[in-house]
């Protein structure tokens, strides 16, 4: 997912994520569920990174440095993310693929779902970096939602749920805020290297033995 905005309404955490020329993903979750999903992202992106910064990110800079320019380069990457075997990893899982749950793969987070949480079942392949950058977002979405799930509390969660979703996708995509400016490719390879020099200081991610998908393609 190119794109990626969080939000919040009627005690739901918000996610709209796609590419800029295609109609978005739209994921509500409810405030109490959304924290454990929150938590998991975090956990996510730390397994991603392992592979991420050590089979990912080394390919697309070198060929940045040939002079491929960074859109040539994103979609050369999404183009190996949808070619890669993510459904033998969705397989492995429990459900099969059902419900709303995380995995890893090729270096990036799966984000499985289906309804009422989203249209229909979906798979939205995130970069860990952009988990990185929206992570104070995602904090606070998660405490506005809390607030206002108190205040609901005697409102059905799925009519909620779906008078987001009609709120979701009455909004402008992509939306930029006032004063919005996309970072310059000086300020984005600055903040690449600052979040390498943070995996490499940081103690290797060690993955629980009970997240281990028994047959799932390696990454």
């Amino acid at each position: 997912m190119e794109m990626m905005e969080v939000g919040h309404r009627d005690g739901m955490v918000t996610m709209r994520m796609g590419l800029e020329d295609d109609e978005p993903v739209r994921l509500a979750v409810p405030a109490r569920q959304a924290a454990s999903l929150l938590e998991g992202l975090r956990a996510m992106r730390l397994d991603a990174e392992e592979t991420y910064w050590t089979q990912i990110a080394p390919g697309d800079v070198a060929k940045q440095r040939q002079g491929v320019p960074f859109p040539v380069v994103l979609a050369e990457r999404r183009d190996m993310l949808l070619r890669s075997d993510w459904g033998s990893v969705l397989a492995a899982t429990p459900d099969g693929g059902r419900g709303l749950f995380l995995v890893t793969f090729a270096g990036h987070v799966g984000l499985c779902a289906e309804p009422p949480h989203v249209d229909g079942w979906v798979l939205a392949i995130i970069d860990p970096l952009q988990l990185h950058r929206m992570d104070q977002s995602l904090n606070a979405a998660l405490a506005a939602a809390r607030a206002e799930e108190q205040m609901l509390a005697d409102q059905p969660i799925l009519a909620r749920i779906r008078y987001v979703h009609r709120c979701l996708e009455a909004l402008r995509w992509p939306y930029a805020p006032p004063g919005y400016a996309n970072p310059t490719r000086e300020q984005a390879e600055a903040e690449m290297n600052g979040r390498y020099r943070d995996f490499l200081a940081r103690t290797p991610y060690q993955r629980p033995a009970e997240h281990d998908l028994p047959g799932a393609a390696a990454p």
